[in-house]
């Protein structure tokens, strides 16, 4: 698995690219990715994967930010 976090399509693209290039040409690992920051829109969100198409990743929407709390902080 290949994981970035705090990294999506929106901000950091070529690193969302390089990334999904490197496990497909790896083919043995898999890649979770945000497509937009916390206020894209669903349209935003949408056109960053539609001409997507990569088996060895996928993509969540919506982005989800959780208050804690006990630490007074998200």
């Amino acid at each position: 698995m290949i994981v970035t976090p705090g990294v999506n399509k929106t901000d950091h693209g070529k690193i969302v690219d390089k990334t999904l290039l490197t496990a497909e040409d790896r083919a043995d690992v898999f890649v979770p990715f945000d497509t937009g920051n916390y206020d894209s829109s669903i349209t935003d969100v949408t056109s960053n994967v539609t001409t997507m198409d990569n088996n060895f990743a996928s993509t969540y929407y919506p982005w989800v930010k959780i208050f804690d709390d006990e630490n007074n902080k998200h």
